[in-house]
Parts: C-alpha cells; structure tokens; sequence
C-alpha cells in the first residue's frame, strides 16, 4: 500500500516552467501537475492554467486540471496552535492567501481522492466561480424555494460545497446567517 505521509513525499504540488527533474532529489511525488511529467501515484502533466503568470499570480485560473485533483489525505490533519490561554487549539490547514483548503468548485469534476470536497494541487485553492450569487445554492440562475431546500439539505448532511455560505471550511450557525442575508439581498 501507498504511504501518503511517508518522509520525503511531496503531494498536491505544481511544479511548472521552474524546476528540472534534478530538483526533486530523491523525493516522492504524487498527485502533482509536473512540466513534462513525472513518475509516481497521481502525477500528470497539464497546463495549470495560473491566473496570470506575467504578473506571478500563480493562483489556478478556471478550468484548470489542478482544481479538485488533489489527495485529501496527503493534507496535514494535526496542525495545532496555542490560543490567548496557551491551550492548544487545531487549525484548519490553509492555503497562501489564508483561505480554507478544499473548498469546492461545483463546475469542476472532482477527479482528486477523498470525500469532497477535494483539495485543489498547487498553494492556493481555487476560488471558484460556478455561482456569482452565494444564495443560488442549486446554481440554477434564480432564487426560489428549491435553493433553501438545496442549503437545508446541504447543512443537515455537512455538506461543505452546499452549505459553507461564508467558505471557512466549517458548516455552523454563521454559514444560516450568510444564506439567510445573501438570501434577502437577492442575486445580481
């Protein structure tokens, strides 16, 4: 079996028009978009499709291969911290920018391993845009009561891509709140 947390092991990376095969040593790679290819469980080559290289935005654009291809259980799953009151306190594992990893995107087919929503391959996880309204919870285009029970049923079930209104990673009373309020403003 393949030890997804075994020393050396380097998952859910980009690595692209930077690296040469020498720069990976004697590291395992897997699930990772590599220029060119690379050996190993999960590895492919593919345009990451970066937002905008020529600035060094290499946050993954729409469509990218990356979004949703990672492997859930390469994330780090003991990440703590010491609160105010120095009691330890455990952390949802974060991308660059400070965002929640795994977080959905409801237009790209979940081709990664584990329970969705899967984590994205690269440093930042993608900011999805399959919905420019967070109330239209069924992506239907118009806010109607099957978007409340789509929210109900995504809540009840602890379905973060349905029910993470306020994208932090936990479903709780505050993702009720930003439904409710983006609910009542309407769609653009």
């Amino acid at each position: 079996m393949f030890d997804r947390t075994a020393p050396g092991l380097v998952a859910n990376c980009v690595s692209w028009a930077n690296s040469s095969p020498d720069d990976f040593g004697n590291a395992v790679l897997a699930n990772c978009l590599v220029e060119g290819g690379w050996p190993g469980i999960g590895n492919f080559s593919a345009d990451p499709m970066f937002a905008d290289v020529g600035l060094e935005n290499y946050r993954l654009g729409p469509g990218s291969p990356a979004i949703d291809a990672g492997d859930n259980a390469a994330l780090p799953t003991d990440v703590t911290d010491l609160d105010d009151d120095g009691d330890f306190i455990e952390l949802v594992p974060v991308d660059l920018d400070s965002n929640p990893r795994r977080l959905d995107d409801p237009l790209t087919v979940d081709t990664g391993l584990g329970k969705v929503p899967v984590i994205d391959i690269g440093a930042y996880e993608f900011a999805s845009t399959g919905s420019t309204c967070l109330a239209d919870c069924d992506a239907s285009g118009a806010l109607n009561v099957d978007d409340i029970d789509c929210f109900v049923a995504g809540f009840l079930a602890g379905d973060l891509a349905a029910a993470d209104c306020d994208g932090n990673g936990t479903i709780n009373i505050d993702d009720i709140d930003c439904f409710v309020n983006a609910f009542l403003a309407g769609c653009p």
